[in-house]
């Protein structure tokens, strides 16, 4: 069964006081949007279009922070089958294309139709501000980019650092606009990290707001994958996962470029909404860089 329309606005309320945030006006926009399609489509039933688009995102009623990113997905599958909603079948399809193995495989223990006690689970990947506990993890992504050459884009000066605290050190600086350096502007630095052996597979940094260089060809984000773990969807994951910490920061579109030709990096920005504006060239590095814009108004 589903929950009545009623119930559902109400589930969503419900939910937003448990944990606030820009996500309850997106789930009521995909609402809206999702009955809007399903009116003009033979056969298809918009009530039931509007419900599930209220509650896709009811997972997040768990306070659990910005960033472990399939747990919204997995803790919305537990209620909706506590609840006894059909949704929560809907929700499994969405866990297993984001995880990439069965949600069985995950959580054993879950019946089809009944809800047992779960196994303890950690999501599989994190993102989250750089810590010590993360040294070594973060000496060896630096270690796989000095070796294979590639650029460490949405690292700040990690390039420079052997020593984590270093580094750390420059992010905390950056993190407030007293301390942090001139031409710069205040920074926001995030990892990825694998919880199974706990590697860095991702950087990603967001920029709070642009300078002439970044408004021109730096944009708001810049983002790295360990180049041993390139093509399998971490950057789309990362940056999608970001975007909400950019409303949050006031910022209302978020301007991210990309090399021209690179098709992996330009798939990830289309990926989450990505409009591309125009084409520049940046004479220090020799390069065509192509820019492009997210709006941010979904997440405000």
């Amino acid at each position: 069964m589903l929950p009545t329309i009623d119930d559902a606005l109400k589930e969503l309320e419900i939910a937003g006081g448990i944990n606030p945030g820009p996500w309850t006006k997106h789930s009521e926009n995909v609402g809206i949007a999702a009955r809007n399609i399903a009116e003009k489509i033979p056969g298809m039933d918009a009530e039931k279009a509007y419900i599930l688009g209220l509650l896709h995102d009811i997972g997040r009623r768990i306070k659990f922070g910005p960033v472990d990113i399939p747990t919204h997905v997995y803790e919305g599958y537990k209620y909706c089958i506590k609840k006894g909603w059909e949704i929560a079948f809907d929700i499994k399809e969405h866990f297993e294309e984001q995880m990439g193995c069965s949600i069985y495989d995950v959580l054993p223990d879950i019946g089809k139709t009944t809800l047992l006690t779960p196994k303890p689970w950690r999501p599989p990947l994190k993102l989250i501000c750089p810590t010590m506990e993360y040294a070594d993890a973060i000496q060896e992504y630096r270690k796989a980019f000095l070796e294979s050459g590639d650029s460490m884009d949405g690292c700040g000066h990690l390039r420079r650092y052997d020593n984590s605290q270093d580094w750390i050190d420059e992010i905390h600086a950056l993190e407030h606009i007293e301390t942090t350096p001139p031409n710069w502007v205040p920074c926001s630095q995030f990892i990825l990290v694998r919880s199974e052996d706990n590697k860095m597979l991702g950087s990603i940094q967001i920029r709070h707001h642009l300078n002439d260089f970044l408004g021109k060809f730096g944009g708001h984000i810049g983002y790295s994958v360990c180049p041993s773990e390139r093509r399998k969807g971490y950057a789309t994951q990362m940056l999608r996962s970001i975007l909400p910490e950019c409303a949050a920061l006031g910022i209302d579109k978020v301007l991210i470029t990309c090399i021209q030709g690179n098709e992996g990096s330009k798939r990830t920005i289309l990926k989450n909404g990505g409009v591309y504006e125009s084409t520049v060239y940046e004479p220090e590095e020799d390069v065509y860089l192509e820019r492009y814009w997210i709006d941010l108004s979904d997440y405000q």
